[in-house]
């Protein structure tokens, strides 16, 4: 059975005011859906996802264009909900951020997911969205991509400049030829959904201008401490496996510890670094294998796998079928 994602009901909100900028009658689409307009103004995570994505194409069919997803996500005003996690910012790097939004997302049950990748110059946030059956959400692929670039504005000291939005999802006839987010082009029909951006922002600490409230910032810096290590470091390894690089040592400086410790922590807890790579490996390429059409070479180089060969082998030894068996019967 397919899990309900649930968003926050202010969006309802922007999604009026952002109608109401380009001369659409919000209430119109609203009581197509059967949604209720009072909603608007409470401030609560129970808007089924697919309602809003439903009035996002509605929007964005009527003007033959995805401009009124920028709109949406000005309106939307992210940051009044999301400054307390920015406000850890000031001492962390893109890691710890990435970290930290994941953890929180996933507490949410928000559905969205973020790894970071690297590729010499060139580095790009892969943003992974849940799977909604029967519904085209490319618009929402648009607005987490327009999001993300926003939250990446505030914290770069304004070295924040994406070179390419990635979408995988259609134009439908949409006026999107040129379609770009604030300067940047976006191009579509593509196999991920990803901001590429100069990988020398990676190593740089970031800094944003928030209040910083004690205790605000120590509720969320709580978010970290209160997962377990293994699945820290399950969420470490989901985070960066698209860079080809899921050692030890590198996950536990992103953890800010070192190979020893981390192996201790995660003893204490009846596992260890190599189960939790396997086991989180296996997860992924059975996503891959269901939800997408890559090829073999293709899941086997986003696990960092050295060859196809090698994850085909691994695969077998996990499941006792090969990547292809298990997908022709899932």
């Amino acid at each position: 059975m397919e899990p309900t994602y649930l968003t926050l009901t202010p969006t309802l909100s922007a999604f009026i005011e952002a109608a109401k900028i380009h001369e659409l009658n919000p209430y119109r689409y609203l009581a197509e859906y059967n949604i209720d307009p009072k909603k608007a103004s409470t401030n609560e995570r129970n808007l089924p996802l697919v309602d809003l994505i439903k009035l996002l194409n509605r929007a964005c069919d009527e003007l033959g264009s995805y401009t009124f997803v920028l709109t949406f996500v000005e309106q939307y005003e992210w940051d009044r909900f999301d400054a307390k996690v920015l406000a850890l910012v000031q001492q962390d790097n893109l890691y710890t951020l990435t970290l930290v939004f994941n953890a929180l997302l996933k507490e949410q049950g928000s559905g969205p997911e973020l790894a970071l990748a690297k590729q010499g110059r060139i580095a790009s946030y892969h943003i992974k969205l849940p799977i909604l059956s029967n519904t085209d959400n490319t618009v929402y692929k648009l607005v987490i991509l327009v999001m993300w670039n926003a939250v990446m504005s505030k914290v770069s000291k304004g070295n924040w400049q994406p070179k390419k939005f990635l979408v995988s999802g259609t134009n439908n006839n949409r006026s999107c030829k040129n379609f770009s987010i604030y300067d940047t082009p976006v191009s579509f029909d593509q196999n991920l959904n990803a901001i590429e951006f100069d990988s020398s922002l990676l190593f740089k600490k970031l800094s944003m201008k928030v209040d910083k409230n004690k205790e605000m910032v120590k509720t969320y810096s709580e978010i970290l401490g209160n997962v377990t290590t293994d699945s820290l470091t399950q969420s470490t390894i989901k985070m960066i496996i698209y860079s080809g690089d899921v050692s030890i040592e590198h996950v536990a400086s992103i953890l800010g510890t070192n190979p020893r410790m981390l192996q201790l922590k995660l003893k204490k807890l009846n596992t260890n670094f190599s189960k939790i790579l396997a086991s989180t490996r296996i997860i992924l390429a059975k996503e891959q294998l269901q939800s997408t059409s890559y090829k073999i070479n293709e899941i086997a180089c986003h696990l960092a796998f050295n060859s196809s060969e090698a994850f085909v082998r691994f695969f077998k030894i996990h499941e006792s079928v090969t990547p292809l068996h298990w997908r022709k019967y899932h």
